[in-house]
């Protein structure tokens, strides 16, 4: 068996054509499950992308309903004659009691 004759015996001639049309069926066989395995990584990588794209338009939906409602409030505040800040008050006020080196 080590020394190749079985290579040249009628036995292993006669069933040639099988093996290589077990061998050309492996090849096939690794090739399509290699494209189906890059095929599944492709589809996790899109389906997480959609993801991450879905939390930041609903982050960004929820910036766009807050300044809305700011927007509405402004303007109803404004015909009743209140006048909104559009600066940040920079004066520290300072409570009765509370100690200055602190």
């Amino acid at each position: 068996m080590f020394d190749g004759t079985f290579l040249t015996s009628r036995l292993f001639m006669k069933n040639l054509p099988l093996i290589m049309l077990f061998a050309l069926f492996f090849i096939f066989y690794i090739a399509i499950r290699y494209k189906t395995e890059s095929t599944i990584k492709e589809v996790s990588d899109t389906t997480e992308q959609i993801k991450k794209l879905q939390d930041k338009a609903s982050e960004q939906r929820s910036i766009w309903q807050r300044t809305t409602l700011m927007i509405e409030v402004s303007k109803k505040l404004e015909a009743k004659g209140v006048e909104i800040a559009t600066e940040p008050i920079k004066q520290r006020i300072q409570m009765k009691g509370e100690n200055d080196g602190k």
